[in-house]
């Protein structure tokens, strides 16, 4: 080999060996900080939980505290208090749902209309179409004398089966 070669060969090498400590400075710097992180990290966590420990101690005396001002025969009174008046509730409502019922239902609607319209219990409706609010045995009495002054007499219905509308086929 000749002199050039070896000399080149000096330069690669040195270059190489540069390189290699160059990185090993910079891995020695890289560690340094990571452990100045880590070390740091550490204590900010030592520090939080230190503080997170306090708030605890301190949330926990505040709660036993207010655990103790807590009276338990005024609980179980207001308890049994609420409890009746949950059952009166109860029974108020399934009374208001019985009355609307009743106040929805198809009699009550028809007697209501047959009073808005000027009939009483003892009337029944003229040729307008309208139902027969009721018969009672005074009107099928009166209806039986006027059949027979009228001289077709048929034996009244007492049973009721025969209301209707008056002017319907039932009627006639």
């Amino acid at each position: 080999m000749s002199t050039l070669g070896i000399v080149s060969l000096s330069i690669l090498v040195g270059i190489f060996l540069a390189l290699v400590i160059a990185f090993a400075i910079y891995l020695a710097y890289v560690a340094w900080q990571l452990k100045r992180h880590i070390t740091q990290s550490n204590s900010n966590l030592t520090t939080l939980l230190a503080t997170t420990a306090q708030q605890l101690t301190a949330q926990q005396e505040h709660l036993n505290a207010f655990v103790s001002q807590i009276q338990g025969k005024r609980l179980e009174e207001s308890a049994r208090e609420a409890t009746l008046a949950a059952r009166d509730i109860r029974a108020a409502a399934v009374a208001f749902g019985d009355l609307a019922k009743v106040m929805l239902s198809e009699d009550a609607l028809a007697i209501r209309q047959a009073e808005r319209a000027g009939l009483g219990p003892e009337s029944y409706a003229p040729d307008t179409g309208e139902a027969f609010v009721s018969r009672s045995k005074v009107a099928l009495g009166d209806a039986e004398a006027l059949r027979r002054q009228l001289g077709d007499y048929e034996e009244p219905d007492l049973t009721g089966a025969n209301r209707g509308i008056v002017g319907s086929d039932e009627d006639e």
